[in-house]
């Protein structure tokens, strides 16, 4: 722009738009001082070297999400933008990260584990399961002595839990805390101690958080066949042990609360809402039987019954009048037909034809029709209409 004149503000307004987005995205080292936290949760302070400074800005929004603490004299790595601001002509620079002088190279390290990790699928939500609802047995890995124990078992008394609670000590900062948290992780999950597993500690610096982002305690949390909840003590920039475990919690207090909820307030509401809907219950089934049994009340039963017995009652009657009659009927029309079968029988008895004079001859072989049936000297009985005679046969004759 080309002019005689400018105005302060054309002058700012300008130098805005071509300062601010020429430095969106900067890194600069230098030593804090003049710290100045502000009521609103802003912090201001003032980045130097030898020879210059710039004023700096962390917002509140942006100072929540940072978990170290800084303080005058702390060298350090600040990454954000330019700012002008045109009322008083002033530029700052926009904090959105700290990092302390010498930790670069770490969180680079990091931020490659994260990706390496994440490419093989251990922080993948699928492999992620689900607290037990009722857990008989509580592991919690982290210090004997640390303050993070005393939270947890406190939680666990407050809420009544009667669950067995298994301390597993283990350094949680330091050289030595790696190797003693996978050792823990496995030793419990080896003789399957517990039903969940609670793995962390307090808040503290950046470097003392740095066991719970270490490769093989990631590894022994993926691994864990018990469920595992991270309890890291803070909120933001979780360690990578937070993406491993099947639940994260930004507390040892909030995990010991997610792993024991407030279970009695829990089966109380349970209760009521139960015993609510048998009454709801009861109620609906003695109307369903009432509204059934209308019809039988006493006067209507009564008539009902009746109305069943008076049928009965007249098939009764019949039968005392009817069925002895019927029964003497039937008699004399079998004594009849019993006479016509004697009858018969005797017109076509054999004993009826020897009373007329009749005989009947028989040889050992069965009766005699013919002469020539009986040679001579064959023995003989002849059957009267009364006694028999023996004989001897004296042969056929002319």
């Amino acid at each position: 722009m080309s002019q005689a004149v400018w105005t302060v503000s054309q002058l700012m307004s300008s130098l805005k738009d071509l300062v601010e987005p020429a430095f969106e995205n900067l890194t600069v080292e230098g030593e804090v001082s003049g710290l100045r936290p502000n009521t609103s949760g802003h912090l201001y302070f003032t980045l130097k070297d030898d020879t210059a400074q710039v004023d700096c800005a962390l917002f509140s929004y942006q100072r929540s999400k940072i978990t170290i603490e800084i303080k005058n004299g702390d060298q350090v790595q600040v990454k954000g933008r330019l700012s002008i601001y045109e009322m008083r002509g002033k530029i700052t620079f926009i904090v959105q990260h700290i990092i302390p002088l010498g930790l670069g190279n770490v969180l680079m390290r990091l931020e490659e584990l994260k990706r390496r990790l994440a490419a093989e699928g251990l922080f993948d939500s699928r492999r992620k399961r689900s607290l037990p609802s009722f857990p008989q047995r509580i592991a919690l890995i982290t210090s004997p002595t640390g303050a993070a124990l005393q939270d947890m078992l406190r939680v666990f008394r407050q809420r009544g839990a009667w669950a067995q609670v298994l301390v597993v000590g283990a350094a949680v900062q330091g050289e030595d805390a790696p190797a003693q948290l996978v050792q823990a992780l496995r030793y419990v999950n080896r003789w399957e101690l517990a039903d969940v597993i609670i793995i962390g500690r307090g808040g503290g610096s950046f470097e003392d958080l740095l066991p719970f982002s270490d490769e093989a305690v990631v590894r022994a949390v993926s691994e864990s066949r018990i469920p595992v909840v991270s309890a890291v003590g803070h909120e933001i920039d979780n360690p990578l042990c937070d993406l491993a475990a099947d639940v994260a919690a930004p507390t040892p207090t909030a995990a010991a609360a997610l792993v024991w909820p407030h279970f009695r307030d829990d089966w109380l509401h349970r209760i009521i809402e139960h015993r609510t809907h048998l009454q709801h219950e009861i109620q609906r089934r003695f109307e369903e039987t009432e509204r059934l049994l209308r019809p039988f009340r006493a006067e209507n039963l009564a008539i009902t019954i009746e109305q069943i017995l008076d049928p009965v009652r007249s098939r009764l009657t019949w039968l005392r009048e009817e069925l002895p009659a019927a029964i003497k009927q039937v008699l004399h029309t079998a004594r009849l037909n019993l006479t016509r079968l004697q009858e018969g029988l005797q017109a076509h008895s054999p004993l009826d034809v020897l009373r007329r004079g009749y005989a009947i001859v028989q040889t050992d072989a069965g009766i005699l029709r013919r002469a020539a049936e009986a040679p001579i000297g064959t023995a003989l009985t002849i059957q009267l209409h009364e006694g028999r005679i023996s004989a001897t046969s004296q042969g056929e004759r002319s």
